[in-house]
């Protein structure tokens, strides 16, 4: 799938675009197969410790996540994708249809940039705190400055749907490449000051299943509340031009395409192998770009 002319150029206006069908259930049945086996791995160590009771194996996909962290927060522990390193996350990181998509944009010189994140938000009466209540954030915020004079794009997806009831993303199109907004320390993480929202109407990404959203890292977005009884999952990833850095070049940016013929990576265990490497190094870890909230005045 490539991206028409008018979608490029709605990209670099709106500093987002919703793209429809990306994906279809063949590239996203493997990831519910796989975190649905990780389940039922932890699932079984926490029924020997006792620290639940119901594995609800017989439960949706989409209720059973909550289902059990209802039951013990444990079941939530080192849950990303890195971590895990399962093929079918490789897999999807590099699948033809979105680094099509991404091509459009930047040119067929593609690397995996090293943030991305696997996502589940549990409804809001279940858990709704901390990584599951994501605040307003630039991705620029969590980025090194060197990245600052290029583009680094986030495509967001969710495996399965995001409705608007289940917690879609909340968007605001129109800031410049390079508007850094004033970041602050939250609970989360970090947020942009609330005095420099930008005074526009935010725009709803309710997505069907197959649907992603691209986003420029100047892009201000947020996570709404899932006020239905379904867990809603989502991967964040990121990709950039091959060479360049990817704003946290202490991690490894996996390269997989290229048209010029420089090396690329198609095996999943050459990409486990180097973050592995890399959680084995001292790394200055995630370097926030946040300012004192009592420091800054409009």
């Amino acid at each position: 799938m490539k991206l028409s002319v008018a979608q490029v150029e709605q990209f670099h206006r709106d500093g987002f675009l919703h793209v429809s069908g990306v994906f279809d259930a063949s590239d996203l049945n493997p990831l519910k197969q796989a975190i649905t086996a990780e389940l039922n791995r932890r699932c079984k160590q926490l029924l020997a410790e006792g620290l639940i009771k119901d594995a609800h194996y017989d439960a949706p996909f989409e209720t059973r996540f909550g289902l059990l962290l209802e039951q013990a927060d444990e079941i939530q522990g080192a849950f990303d994708i890195d971590s895990l390193g399962f093929n079918d996350f490789f897999t999807q990181l590099g699948n033809p249809k979105i680094l099509d998509v991404i091509e459009s944009i930047i040119g067929p010189e593609i690397s995996i940039n090293p943030i991305h994140h696997l996502r589940a938000k549990p409804p809001a009466h279940q858990k709704e705190t901390g990584y599951f209540s994501v605040p307003w954030h630039q991705d620029a915020g969590v980025l090194t400055e060197n990245t600052d004079d290029q583009l680094i794009i986030t495509a967001w997806y969710p495996i399965g749907e995001a409705t608007e009831e289940m917690g879609c993303m909340s968007l605001i199109p129109g800031i410049q490449p390079g508007t850094l907004l004033p970041h602050i320390r939250s609970d989360y993480g970090t947020t942009i000051h609330p005095d420099f929202m930008p005074d526009t109407t935010p725009v709803l990404g309710a997505c069907a299943e197959g649907d992603v959203i691209l986003m420029t890292q100047w892009c201000p977005h947020h996570s709404t509340s899932n006020f239905s009884k379904k867990c809603r999952w989502s991967m964040d990833t990121r990709y950039h031009v091959s060479g360049t850095p990817s704003g946290r070049d202490w991690y490894p940016a996996t390269p997989v395409r290229s048209a010029i013929g420089s090396p690329i990576v198609t095996d999943p265990a050459e990409w486990r192998a180097s973050w592995s490497a890399a959680h084995a190094t001292d790394n200055p870890g995630i370097q926030h770009r946040v300012v004192e909230a009592a420091s800054v005045s409009k």
